[in-house]
């Protein structure tokens, strides 16, 4: 099992992917000699039931913050702290908002789960893949007060590497205080992300 969790988290040792080091190739090679499946076998195994569509379905919206959640204390440009919480979903976020009956249900949702564990916001991140096989990534921002989130997408958009573009989630889950954006630059996981909002918070506000 342990190969096929370092296939699952490198994606199948993809290198575009860019989540694939040495040491797990390495590590691979030894495991595999005694598998009961290559590492191609298990990851598809383990693929199809990470995206499992009946899954996703099924969980509510609060279920979907939580299957694969961090989060992180970052300092800020005026020398205090804040704690940013990270969600990876594997839906997209129209599918994701539309687990709250509208706007209301999607903001309330939202907005206690950043009470519940004392956020500054939460960030959404979805990656899915669709039926050609193109894997794609999207980012969900929700601040209930504050200009955290406005001062980081600044930062994105100076910066560029994530290459962001904004969407509008369906009419009736619209809210101001809710931000999407398709992530043209799909190989950046959290782990490339969250750096970078530690860097955007560490950052003097960029002038608009």
């Amino acid at each position: 099992m342990l190969l096929a969790v370092i296939a699952l988290d490198s994606i199948n040792f993809d290198p575009s992917a860019k989540k694939v080091t040495p040491r797990d190739v390495k590590a691979a090679e030894k495991l595999e000699a005694a598998a009961f499946a290559t590492k191609g076998e298990l990851f598809a195994w383990l693929q199809a039931e990470k995206f499992n569509p009946a899954h996703w379905r099924a969980f509510t919206l609060e279920n979907c913050l939580q299957v694969d959640y961090k989060e992180f204390a970052f300092a800020t440009a005026a020398g205090d702290s804040k704690i940013v919480g990270f969600s990876a979903v594997l839906i997209d976020l129209e599918a994701f908002a539309r687990k709250a009956e509208n706007a209301a249900a999607l903001r309330q949702a939202l907005s206690t789960y950043c009470e519940q564990n004392e956020l500054a916001f939460l960030v959404v991140m979805t990656m899915f893949v669709t039926a050609d096989g193109q894997r794609h990534r999207q980012l969900l921002f929700f601040q209930e007060k504050g200009d955290d989130v406005k001062h980081c997408v600044a930062f994105f958009e100076k910066e560029g590497s994530l290459h962001l573009e904004l969407i509008q989630l369906p009419e009736s889950h619209c809210d101001q205080r809710v931000l999407a954006f398709n992530q043209l630059n799909t190989a950046a996981s959290r782990k490339q992300v969250a750096p970078l909002i530690q860097r955007a918070l560490a950052a003097p506000p960029v002038k608009l």
